[in-house]
């Protein structure tokens, strides 16, 4: 059943209300049960301004929900930020795209000129993007040579590893970043890079783990095949894929953490690479609140109390308070 991931910020279907884990029944009265994701883009796209209904089944919901989108060219700015209370900033970071790095930079420099002493990078519900782009996030914080990610395959052209440049650590402050069960790929190498050389404190809820190369093969007849051929590691060699980033400090979305939902992750996909563990026979354990298995949670919007947010600007105070140094590395 196509399930909603997360809806993109800003977005069309974000302001109609379309929630994680919601599940798209029909596209203009059309079932799309035996349609590709593709097929479904199509009947979804069309000329801006104009309207496209959706069936809906929502958990909680006695009833199909009826959901009338209007279309629009969607332009997605991938960072904003703001500052928050005693000198610590805010940096959000929605996916990464061709700009992300500039933006990111233009960003902290704004919070700079208002003296920020701390600042918080959240990368909850980051689908990823460009690694050029999750690279160069890294590089602003870290020091010159640096490893922050690795790929391993199985051919030599497929081994490469990514390093912090001698231009980089432009920005020492002390670090909190926010993950959720929809933080995935570039945000987990990220933040994964941050927790091995303990430039940042890792808070929330453990990553999706989503952490595999894709290479696209050109075909004759203007066709592509897209193999996957390697997979991403963080700097001491921990595999993303399948297993996700758990965080230094875990803090859930909700205030009663027994009553945390279980979310889809991308070990509970079918089809998934099979970890280590799977492949020698070896039966996972039955799943646990820290290994979710329906939706994925939204971000708290401004009227909503972030539990997650709250806790990572006390957590950057008490270390500001402290007087300790750049870093807060776990």
């Amino acid at each position: 059943i196509l399930t909603v991931v997360t809806p993109i910020e800003d977005t069309p279907a974000y302001r109609e209300g379309m929630k994680p884990g919601d599940q798209i029944l029909e596209v203009e009265d059309k079932s799309t049960k035996d349609l590709s994701i593709v097929e479904v883009v199509r009947m979804l796209r069309g000329k801006p301004g104009s309207k496209v209904t959706i069936t809906v089944r929502r958990k909680g919901e006695p009833k199909l929900l009826k959901v009338t989108i209007t279309r629009e060219i969607i332009r997605i700015k991938s960072v904003r930020s703001r500052m928050l209370r005693d000198n610590i900033g805010y940096v959000r970071v929605r996916s990464f795209q061709s700009t992300t790095t500039i933006e990111v930079r233009k960003a902290v420099e704004k919070l700079r000129e208002k003296d920020v002493r701390g600042l918080v990078i959240d990368l909850r519900n980051n689908p990823g993007g460009l690694l050029s782009q999750a690279i160069g996030v890294s590089d602003l914080f870290l020091d010159p040579g640096k490893l922050i990610v690795y790929t391993k395959g199985r051919m030599d052209n497929q081994q490469s590893r990514y390093t912090s440049t001698e231009s980089g650590g432009e920005y020492a402050f002390p670090l909190v970043i926010l993950v959720n069960p929809a933080s995935a790929s570039a945000s987990e190498i990220v933040a994964g890079a941050f927790q091995d050389l303990k430039r940042a404190t890792i808070m929330g809820e453990k990553t999706f783990g989503k952490g595999s190369v894709q290479t696209i093969v050109p075909l004759t007849d203007g066709s592509g095949l897209r193999l996957t051929t390697a997979l991403y590691y963080t700097p001491d060699g921990r595999r993303i894929q399948g297993k996700g980033i758990v965080p230094d400090v875990a803090v859930s979305a909700v205030a009663d953490a027994s009553k945390s939902r279980r979310f889809i992750r991308e070990k509970d996909l079918p089809g998934h690479i099979l970890s280590e563990d799977e492949v020698k026979g070896v039966k996972p354990g039955e799943p646990t609140l820290d290994a979710p298995r329906s939706r994925a949670p939204g971000v708290p919007k401004k009227d909503e109390k972030d539990i997650q947010l709250e806790s990572a600007i006390d957590y950057l105070k008490k270390h500001l308070q402290a007087g300790k140094g750049g870093s807060t590395g776990a």
